[in-house]
């Protein structure tokens, strides 16, 4: 579903570990010193003029590069520990990830070339990497900058030395590289060193789809018999290999994929051209051969290990042999650059003995033209994506789907239309001697969607483009003219988004029932089609933003109060207290800020202190604001540092708290209400003490209001204060 905030981050900006960075290019040996005269200044590295970066030659280096350390994670150029034929090179850089006194879990590395130029990476770029560990373990991988869902997470198999091909969402100039291994998990190398401490080496700068070794295809269709063939990454347990098919389908080469135990979803991506992310939705066709008939064969667009369309299910019913099967993907949005085609042949089912399935002439045959996919409410009723959770369901939350005496027939997997399928289809009767059409879901508790914001679905083949709604059995009818509604958006082929705030109904508040109803002038039966019917919001609406902030859900408000800059740290104190600054579990704000108890006292107590500030920092301001949800006993402590005094604030019952719905408040707190603010040097916010076991609770939009300041830079959402550590001893390699 949706969340209510405007955008997610699907996963944490920052990224991970060192990398290797040319300091010229080509087959001379730079500009000629002149007897007496200054060396010619370094003008940096040509923009991706080198192909592969190794850690092979040490020696004195200046300070141009830089390791920048956060987080726990530590790196320096050291000895290859296992030289074989995965990488026979003698040095590699090593990485080794601790346990953060923050409590974060994203340690990691930033190699910092910026002294000596940046890197222009070109769209739909692939790096590769050679990664030493001895477990599987996930490693993310970021152009320095890049912003959230800009670079790519992929596992590794724990096998020692593997290449891992990482496609990067980015395009522009990059002075820098991060790596995070393990990223939403607490280092440990002090501990546990074996499991903590990996190497990489020879990283490839940047290759396109169509150009290097292991890219996609220039263009469609991919037939696997180009010179370079696309890069191909099996998962799961799944094999692959690129070779003739059965007899009956497919030319010369196809993608073979065995599948023979392993995961229930083993499988394989290939890198294909740019599928368009702006153009409504998109079909793929393949020729396939599958041994078995009437099995699932799903496929997904992405732009990064499971993140993009989904799994989509062949549009058509799969038979043994070969056959064209297409996947309509509805929901591809910009600035996501889709360029991987992943296949799950028989999904769900673990292939035992071996069953082999090929793939051939993959072809981008439904571009554009489609319908705008509009949005899905958060709390579904009904939706075309199979993906979507159904959050009201029939039998648990209503009781009944009724036509009244309308005489109305309902079908609710109606594959007829091109652009969402299946819709739910309304077929008008003549009950009451007119053509009318009447959807009714009811059997609700009473009041059922009083603490929803909007009503929302999409509809399409009205008559005289009405519809009328109204909430059962108090309410009155709200009449719709799609062509012409403020409510109404046009996302064309005869379909429109309607989103209609719950104020502006009557009878909500009792209500048991929500009912959609067609005119009734017209002169013969017709179909209408409905889809993603909901709900969306709360009725307490979404608070507001502080003007100072600190931390917020939207990635577009401005981080005034940074880290590094304005303050030093997090700091739990003694509670044990863990942080995760990217929970996406919320439907409501997401990401948002987590908070998970600690037993450090003796008793389950969260403590999340902002810590490091200038002396009386907050006292030009005039409140403190955040939003907080999860609190045991609806309680939050507030302090400001180091004073003895807490503000103990009940978020149910507090003149200082509006309730916001889904458990959220939003709180607003007058500064003069607060002591120890003049001298303050950082803001506490803490449990009480009464809780039986470890719990969460969340924070988000914290800040301050009432004066203008702060003026830092954006964060988006994990930078954190680092520590630069001169790049120790190397020369690097050009490998050409």
């Amino acid at each position: 579903m949706n969340a209510l905030s405007s955008a997610r981050l699907s996963r944490l900006w920052t990224i991970l570990i060192p990398l290797t960075i040319l300091v010229g290019c080509g087959d001379g040996d730079g500009p000629t010193r002149i007897v007496n005269e200054p060396a010619a200044p370094f003008d940096g590295p040509p923009a991706s003029c080198f192909e592969a970066l190794t850690f092979e030659d040490i020696c004195d280096q200046n300070d141009s590069i830089a390791f920048t350390e956060f987080e726990g994670g530590v790196a320096e150029i050291t000895d290859n520990p296992v030289q074989d034929d995965g990488n026979p090179s003698a040095k590699v850089t090593q990485m080794r990830k601790f346990r953060a006194v923050s409590g974060f879990t994203f340690g990691g590395v930033v190699l910092d070339f910026s002294a000596l130029g940046s890197d222009d990476v070109p769209p739909g770029s692939f790096y590769t990497v050679k990664v030493w560990s001895q477990r599987p373990v996930n490693v993310l991988f970021e152009p320095d900058g890049g912003g959230p869902g800009s670079g790519d997470e992929v596992q590794h198999g724990g096998t020692g030395w593997e290449e891992l091909t990482f496609n990067v969402n980015f395009s522009g100039n990059t002075s820098g590289f991060v790596f995070i291994f393990d990223n939403g998990t607490l280092g440990d190398a002090a501990s546990d060193p074996d499991n903590w401490t990996f190497y990489v080496d020879d990283i490839s700068l940047p290759m396109q789809s169509g150009g290097g070794p292991g890219p996609g295809a220039g263009s469609f269709p991919v037939t696997f018999d180009e010179a370079t063939p696309p890069s191909v990454t099996e998962f799961g347990g799944a094999g692959y290999a690129l070779e003739p098919g059965p007899v009956g389908g497919g030319d010369a080469n196809a993608l073979k994929i065995v599948r023979d135990g392993g995961e229930a979803f083993a499988g394989a991506w290939v890198a294909v051209p740019e599928i368009p992310n702006d153009a409504g939705p998109q079909t793929i066709s393949a020729e396939v051969y599958s041994p078995t008939g009437g099995i699932p064969i799903v496929a997904k667009a992405e732009y990064a290990d499971n993140m993009g369309s989904g799994e989509v299910q062949a549009n058509e019913v799969v038979v043994a042999g070969w056959q064209t099967l297409t996947w309509t993907f509805t929901n591809l949005a910009a600035p996501n650059v889709y360029n991987r085609f992943t296949i799950l042949p028989n999904l769900g089912t673990v292939d035992s003995p071996a069953q082999s399935y090929y793939f051939d002439n993959i072809d981008l045959v439904g571009a554009g033209g489609g319908a705008d996919p509009g949005t899905i409410p958060d709390v579904v009723l009904y939706a075309t994506d199979p993906n979507e959770t159904v959050d009201l369901v029939f039998g648990t939350d209503y009781t009944e789907i009724s036509p009244f005496g309308s005489g109305s027939v309902f079908d609710n997997n109606d594959t007829s239309d091109a652009d969402f399928s299946p819709a739910f289809s309304v077929t008008t009767g003549d009950g009451y001697g007119a053509q009318v059409g009447q959807l009714a879901f009811v059997g609700f508790g009473g009041g059922f969607a009083a603490g929803y914001g909007t009503v929302d679905f999409k509809a399409k083949g009205l008559n005289n483009d009405l519809i009328r709604v109204k909430f059962l059995d108090a309410g009155d009818y709200l009449d719709i003219t799609l062509t012409s509604s403020s409510y109404s958006t046009d996302l064309g082929n005869g379909w429109y988004q309607v989103s209609v705030p719950l104020s502006d109904f009557t009878g909500v508040g009792t209500a048991t029932g929500l009912l959609f109803e067609t005119d009734n002038t017209a002169a013969s039966s017709f179909t209408f089609l409905l889809t993603d019917i909901g709900f969306s919001g709360t009725a307490g609406g979404v608070g507001f933003v502080p003007d100072v902030v600190i931390y917020a859900t939207d990635p577009n408000e401005t981080v005034d109060l940074v880290f590094g800059t304005d303050y030093t740290g997090f700091d739990s104190f003694g509670s044990g207290a863990t942080f995760d600054n990217n929970v996406t579990t919320d439907a409501d704000y997401n990401p948002a800020f987590g908070v998970t108890t600690g037993d450090g006292y003796g008793a389950q107590v969260g403590q999340f202190a902002i810590v490091g500030f200038a002396a009386g920092f907050a006292s030009g301001y005039q409140t403190l604001d955040f939003k907080a949800k999860g609190l045991n006993n609806d309680l939050i402590r507030v302090k400001f540092l180091d004073d003895p005094n807490y503000l103990d604030i009940t978020l149910t019952s507090s003149s200082y708290s509006t309730d916001l719905g889904n458990g959220w408040y939003q709180v607003s707190v007058p500064l003069a209400d607060f002591t120890g603010v003049a001298a303050a040097t950082g803001l506490l916010f803490e449990t009480d003490n009464t809780a039986a076991s470890a719990f969460t609770f969340l924070l988000t939009d914290f800040g301050f209001s009432g004066t203008a300041g702060g003026g830092g830079a954006v964060v988006n959402g994990t930078s954190k204060p680092a520590t630069s550590v001169a790049l120790k001893c190397f020369q690097p390699t050009v490998e050409l």
